[in-house]
């Protein structure tokens, strides 16, 4: 890992984005390019909302929406959204229901004139303006949860088997085709925790999901793809992304995640193409949305502090090129070399308890983690490592049947493994 300092070591990274907001928490933000306006999206005892920024203030479209906001775009000069079972239109005066599923919309985006809507029950349709039409490839398990549009073409993402690929593929407007090798186990069909994230940076695509570094997989929860190859993004992070986008060369990421690149964050940070940095603040709440507005970065979330300074919910950046640490954990091919990178775990699968046998050419602390498919950490061991042969065991008897995910950190090695418990 490299470190990087400091550019500036002065004034307040993070201020009160116009007004604020006290009467939601934010789930969503998104900038109109036509029309130039930002809309909220978030809940407040209980209702669900979506607002405007007319320039001075809030002003509230409407009242008590069916369901969470989680996606908004601009479909035939109208604002669209995704809300529970609806995608909905405002038409100035009031909401218009377009579409009605009998599953949670996952995703709505527009590609080549046509609104495009996926749901859990593995329905994919869209929308001339008239009437809605079907647009599933063939596949034989379906979950879309994420649609992109990119390079001409639109992307799908979701946890899927299909004979073009699993996990993720792309629809070029006469065919469906598939990206390599795809993604292996973009997710696992736990519904509840299905997360997916898109951006476009650098002119690539960036994916953010619950998938981990091992066997095709370039990195942890993030990968970019160039059109042609998937390739690592430093390190990743260890939970997948709530946000993306791109600001001032960079791409600003949110979630529930607390490295990115081996670098400790507070749920947002910079990747600057070779990197990941810190941007050296603390919140007191969360924040799931990220937005470009007017050439300034927002945030919106639950927090009504930064740094220890009132800013109540949505907050605008103003530390400049500023970074606190930068850093990067090469992949797992990269770092380990085949001499020390001997790592066995037996018996896998397992019942009750395995074992993990490795190498270590100097004598140091190590670490062990181990996640669900949710992301959630249910090993987390330390010792040290002596050189020569090692071995840890871990009692897995009491752990639902499933497959764990876990990384052994030592020095600056890092190695991954992926345990299947019966």
């Amino acid at each position: 890992m490299t470190l990087g300092f400091p550019t500036n070591l002065a004034g307040q990274n993070w201020t009160q984005w116009e007004s604020g907001n006290s009467s939601f928490e934010i789930q969503s933000l998104f900038v109109d390019d036509v029309s130039g306006v930002l809309y909220m999206g978030g809940v407040g005892n209980g209702v669900y909302r979506v607002s405007e920024w007319t320039g001075s203030e809030w002003n509230e479209l409407g009242s008590d929406l069916p369901g969470q906001v989680f996606k908004m775009v601009r479909f035939e000069n109208e604002l669209c959204i995704s809300s529970g079972l609806y995608v909905m239109r405002w038409n100035g005066s009031e909401w218009d229901i377009i579409a009605e599923s009998t599953n949670p919309i996952t995703d709505i985006e527009v590609y080549a004139g046509e609104l495009y809507a996926s749901t859990y029950n593995g329905v994919l349709e869209k929308w001339n303006g008239l009437i809605w039409q079907p647009a599933n490839p063939t596949w034989y398990f379906s979950t879309p949860k994420g649609l992109k549009m990119y390079d001409n073409e639109l992307y799908v993402a979701g946890s899927f088997i299909s004979e073009f690929g699993s996990n993720i593929i792309r629809w070029n407007g006469l065919e469906w085709l598939g990206l390599d090798s795809g993604i292996e186990e973009l997710y696992l069909p736990e519904f509840g925790s299905v997360m997916v994230e898109f951006a476009v940076y650098n002119d690539e695509l960036y994916v953010s999901s619950n998938f981990r570094e091992y066997d095709e997989n370039p990195d942890n929860y993030i990968a970019r793809w160039d059109g042609t190859n998937w390739h690592p993004v430093g390190g990743g992070l260890d939970y997948v992304s709530s946000g993306m986008v791109e600001f001032n060369d960079g791409l600003y990421v949110v979630g529930g995640f607390e490295h990115a690149g081996g670098v400790m964050v507070p749920g947002i940070a910079k990747w600057d193409g070779t990197q990941w940095c810190n941007l050296g603040s603390t919140f007191n709440g969360g924040f799931s949305a990220i937005a470009v507005y007017n050439n300034q970065l927002i945030i919106g979330g639950s927090f009504t502090a930064i740094d220890g300074n009132a800013i109540n919910r949505i907050a605008k950046w103003a530390g400049e090129d500023y970074v606190a640490e930068c850093g990067t954990l090469s992949s797992i091919k990269d770092v380990v070399e085949p001499n020390t990178a001997e790592l066995t775990i037996h018996p896998n699968p397992t019942t009750a308890t395995t074992t993990l046998t490795w190498q270590s050419q100097t004598h140091g602390n190590y670490q062990l983690l181990m996640y669900d498919v949710h992301g959630r950490a249910v090993v987390q061991q330390s010792g040290t490592a002596t050189t020569g042969k090692n071995t840890q065991t871990i009692d897995m008897g009491a752990f639902a049947k499933g497959i764990y995910f876990g990384r052994l950190l030592v020095g600056e090695e890092v190695r991954g493994f992926k345990v299947v418990r019966e």
